[in-house]
C-alpha cells in the first residue's frame, strides 16, 4: 500500500506522522493486533534524512486509527509517499463511506505491469 504524509508534527518525543489512509483504509490488522503488527514501512524518495521516531496514524482522528507506535523512518514531510509493505490487498471496503467521504477509485495491479 502506498499512502501519503498529509502531515507530520513533534509530540512527546516522536513525529506524529498523519497518513490519507489507516485502520479503517486498508490497515485494519494494526486495530486488530493492537499495533503490535509491524509492517515494513519506507520512505523511498527520502534520500539521506535523518532517521526520526514515528507514530503513524490515519487521516480520520479517531482514537483507533493509529497504525503503529515507534517506527524509525527518515523525517517524513507533507507530500512524502509512505510505501507500507504486506498491507491495502483485502481491507478495501471497511474504509468505503466512513464520515460521509466518497469510496476512493481502485488501481489494481494488472499482471506483467
Amino acid at each position: 500500500m502506498v499512502a501519503s504524509v498529509i502531515g507530520a508534527a513533534w509530540r512527546h518525543g516522536t513525529v506524529r506522522v498523519s497518513l490519507d489512509a489507516g485502520a479503517f483504509h486498508g490497515l485494519i490488522e494494526a486495530l486488530e493486533s493492537g499495533r503490535e503488527l509491524r509492517f515494513p514501512v519506507t520512505i523511498p524518495a527520502a534520500g539521506q534524512r535523518m532517521l526520526v521516531p514515528c507514530t503513524l496514524t490515519g487521516p480520520s482522528c479517531d482514537s483507533q486509527d493509529t497504525i503503529m507506535d515507534l517506527v524509525w523512518l527518515p523525517e517524513p514531510r507533507a507530500g512524502d509517499q509512505v510505501l507500507i509493505g504486506n498491507a491495502g490487498c483485502l481491507q478495501r471496503l471497511p474504509g468505503t463511506g466512513r464520515q460521509d467521504r466518497p469510496r476512493g477509485r481502485d488501481n489494481p495491479a494488472r499482471s506483467g505491469s
